[in-house]
């Protein structure tokens, strides 16, 4: 956790999950894009904050059990109290970022809900960021599903989820090619 320097009780959540899966999930599951990617990121933006302490706090989260029903982020989310959930301004969820394929030009989807207040302030915000200072291409998508955002949305805590738009192109997505 990094300590906002002037808004140290607004928390800002990075995060991703370290667990992975395949067909042989007990013996053979490398999951180096999906997610070790997603834990290299978190770790990175780590490094970076530290050098350059942010107004609000940053609190950097990786999650096991994705794969398997999304165990370790809802146990997060159950584990805050209140008070605590009203603290959290974002939650910002990084899975399988490492891998870009020719056949999209779209590189991030960010991924969030428009019901849950202050989500679509946030993801405009990321949008409109990650077009003026970087090289992405970014979609937006409305509809969440499946990965350790879903857990905060659904209690009604603003979040996103950024993932490649092409992951499900990836020739080695929960496979043991997956290296």
């Amino acid at each position: 956790m990094i300590t906002g320097r002037t808004r140290p009780n607004d928390v800002y959540l990075i995060g991703g999950h370290y667990d992975s899966t395949s067909a042989s999930a007990a013996t053979n599951a490398p999951g180096a894009e999906d997610n070790a990617s997603g834990t290299a990121g978190t770790l990175e933006m780590a490094r970076i904050l530290a050098q350059y302490p942010p107004q609000a706090t940053v609190r950097f989260v990786t999650f096991a059990g994705e794969e398997q029903g999304l165990i370790g982020s809802q146990a997060y989310v159950n584990s805050l109290s209140a008070a605590e959930r009203a603290r959290i301004k974002g939650a910002f969820i990084m899975d399988m970022i490492g891998y870009k394929s020719a056949a999209y030009p779209t590189n991030v989807l960010l991924e969030t809900s428009s019901a849950v207040p202050g989500t679509v302030s946030l993801v405009t915000t990321l949008s409109q960021n990650a077009q003026t200072y970087t090289t992405l291409n970014v979609a937006i998508s409305y509809d969440p599903w499946g990965s350790d955002h879903v857990p905060f949305l659904n209690a009604n805590m603003a979040a996103i989820l950024l993932i490649e738009q092409e992951y499900d192109s990836y020739a080695c997505y929960h496979r043991t090619c997956d290296t």
